[in-house]
């Protein structure tokens, strides 16, 4: 009896916390104490106690034929098993676990909770923080094509790369940086008909599942360079070069070779009206320098004549061959001599030539054209430009480099001049 006895104080010692839970949170009926795992049983879902040992109580339950274990508790160290008789955590639950809501406050003492609350909640003691679940917002490896030989002070677009590996409605990381100034747009279809983001140098989260990312960027101002763009989508990179013509002589120059830039420094600006000769620019506006292929300094402004009103028709108009309309600006002793933008251009020794001119205004043109096109570029400004081609007494043809509109000008106003050789 006294063994009895000392048997029962030990179990409840170790087991009664463990078994107050039990009745209370599962309303288990108590049978006995001899029951093992494995027990033949008739009655299904009648619950059962096994026998106490040192290392803890089994919850048993029946299935119609033996003893099931649902709860165990072991006590050394303290772990509780659900369904299973061998815990390897404090809590182990072999089966789903529903979780609810009784809207208690999220403190310091409950932190570590769980609550389900229209998706599952922790509490990390102020809040509580809905478990996000997490996606693949990386994508698989993806490229562009390199390009070479391209004209200076050209915006390039690159091919389209379709973009693979990322999870649906999972917003990715992505950018693009680099010389030139790039920019990406992102599309839903190979050919870029249905854009979903465009243009933009902004680092973007965007939904890239199944998606085509497509790059640009302004190559050099100056030849033989190479500029690096590195576009991303999450942490995958993809690299772009663009890179401009070797610089060549010039000699052998062709259709599309227009912004080449030349051995002397100087730009191929297509085909002069004047004996159809290939024409050349300086590579920068008079005034400034070119310093690693950019133009820097001030711009200086010239007016047509001396800068007074003192108009004279000097018969310089022809609109071709800015070559003579500067030779006789230059030779001219009038009350509107000197014709200050045409002097400049003459006393020019850029690369070593001594033949530089005032463009004529169809020579402007032409340059305007195969320069800029619409786009202010290869060290241009946008603003009015001197030609050699006088319009009357009081004015002379100017070009906006913006735009390409033409306009006579007075001859005493001040504009910017950009020389050119044959």
């Amino acid at each position: 009896m006294e063994n009895f006895q000392n048997s029962i104080c030990s179990f409840l010692k170790r087991f009664l916390p463990v078994a107050i839970v039990i009745v209370v949170l599962f309303g288990i009926s108590v049978q006995a104490f001899a029951w093992n795992a494995g027990d033949a049983c008739t009655t299904a879902g009648k619950n059962y106690f096994s026998e106490p040992k040192d290392s803890g109580a089994l919850a048993l339950i029946c299935d119609g034929s033996v003893l099931q274990v649902y709860l165990n508790s072991d006590v050394n160290p303290t772990r509780v098993g659900i369904a299973t008789d061998t815990p390897k955590v404090t809590l182990d639950v072999n089966g789903e676990v529903k979780v609810g809501n009784t809207g208690i406050a999220c403190f310091g003492l409950t932190m570590g909770a769980l609550r389900y609350n229209s998706g599952i909640q922790y509490c990390n003691g102020t809040l509580w923080i809905n478990v996000t679940p997490s996606c693949v917002s990386t994508s698989q490896p993806y490229s562009f094509t390199n390009q070479t030989g391209l004209a200076t002070s050209t915006l390039i677009t690159s091919n389209i790369a379709g973009i693979n590996g990322t999870d649906p409605s999972c917003n990715s990381t992505v950018s693009v940086t680099g010389l030139g100034s790039p920019e990406f747009r992102v599309c839903s279809d190979a050919a870029c008909s249905t854009v979903v983001q465009n243009w933009t140098a902004t680092t973007t989260a965007i939904d890239m599942n199944a998606r085509y990312m497509q790059v640009r960027a302004t190559t050099a101002t100056v030849a033989s360079t190479t500029y690096t763009i590195t576009a991303s989508v999450g942490v995958t990179t993809a690299l772009w070069t663009i890179s401009t013509n070797s610089i060549g002589s010039c000699g052998n120059i062709k259709p599309g070779d227009e912004g080449m830039v030349c051995a002397d420094g100087s730009i191929y600006a297509g085909v002069s009206p004047d004996m159809n000769v290939n024409m050349y620019v300086m590579p920068c506006d008079l005034g400034m320098s070119v310093v690693d292929g950019v133009c820097t300094g001030m711009r200086s402004f010239y007016t047509w004549n001396n800068g007074t009103e003192d108009w004279v028709i000097t018969g310089v108009t022809s609109y071709t061959t800015g070559r003579i309309n500067t030779k006789n600006l230059v030779a001219l002793n009038d009350i509107g001599s000197p014709y200050a933008a045409a002097v400049a251009c003459n006393s020019q020794t850029f690369g070593g030539h001594n033949d530089w001119y005032l463009p004529a205004k169809n020579e402007l043109d032409i340059i305007y054209t195969t320069l800029c096109g619409g786009v202010v570029q290869n060290g241009f400004f946008t603003d009015y430009y001197w030609s050699s081609s006088e319009y009357y007494n009081a004015g002379s043809w100017t070009e906006r480099f913006d735009t390409g509109f033409q306009y006579n000008d007075g001859k005493y106003n001040s504009h910017v001049v950009r020389c050119v050789r044959r």
